[in-house]
């Protein structure tokens, strides 16, 4: 007899990798929050795909199961320092349907991942549902703002909507798009300043993932606090999440989305 189990792909960059500490992640529920990363089904404790420590997903994957009773299985794509546009590719790769010679296609690279990931859940007996997409990116975009390079708020969100179509070609035209929105970036300069001021990339960034949400079908944002993190104490090194952080936005984001 197969057992039902809820699907979802972990897209975007460090702060869907995390950057926390995996100690103070909380213990998954066993045999219910599980991953498929490296051609193996495993339960998804921390470190999470190619993590190195903590993470958002044992928190979100705990409060899914405990809402919904259902299993859950993450597929890990993420990659650290990726861009959404080519043009804030930094060396990982870029999410955006334009790969230039010598850049690498995180998105389909992704995508291939995800089909051989349903695959292994489906001969290992899983009756699987594909739920969607858990999205967090934007700081490359935010820091390419900031530096004046030309990006716009209207670009972003152009590429943004081409991501989230090209993931429906290939995984389900009604695929849902879940959306955490980037935080802020407390970092100094040489002069102690702030490195990347907020309203010269970072709202901009979150105003066009608000914008994508509003007007895109089945895309919707399922947390939207990490801009508090600064003011919070909630930033590890000024760009990246606490680990208190992501336990917050994993258990936030699955309460959120599930209702």
């Amino acid at each position: 007899m197969s057992n039902p189990i809820d699907v979802f792909i972990i897209a975007g960059q460090s702060n869907a990798v995390g950057e926390g500490k995996k100690h103070l992640s909380p213990k998954i529920i066993s045999g219910k929050v599980l991953q498929v990363y490296n051609g193996v089904i495993t339960d998804a404790n921390d470190p999470v795909g190619n993590a190195q420590d903590g993470s958002a997903w044992p928190a979100f994957g705990n409060e899914y199961v405990t809402i919904s009773g259902r299993t859950i299985a993450f597929i890990p794509t993420a990659v650290g320092g990726s861009g959404l546009s080519p043009y804030a590719d930094l060396g990982t790769g870029h999410w955006s349907y334009h790969t230039f010679m010598g850049q690498i296609d995180l998105l389909g690279h992704s995508i291939q991942k995800t089909k051989e990931a349903l695959d292994l859940l489906s001969k290992s007996g899983f009756a699987l549902e594909l739920k969607g997409v858990l999205w967090s990116q934007g700081e490359n975009e935010a820091v390419n703002m900031t530096m004046g390079t030309g990006l716009t708020q209207s670009t972003y969100e152009q590429q943004l909507i081409g991501v989230i179509k090209r993931f429906r070609e290939h995984l389900g035209e009604e695929l849902p798009f879940y959306i955490f929105k980037t935080g802020t970036d407390t970092r100094l300069d040489k002069n102690s300043n702030l490195l990347c001021p907020d309203e010269l990339g970072y709202a901009v960034i979150r105003a066009g993932q608000d914008n994508v949400a509003a007007t895109t079908p089945h895309t919707k944002i399922i947390y939207a606090d990490a801009y508090t993190f600064g003011e919070r104490g909630l930033l590890s090194d000024g760009i990246h999440y606490s680990q208190e952080g992501y336990n917050e936005m994993g258990q936030a984001g699955a309460r959120t989305l599930l209702g």
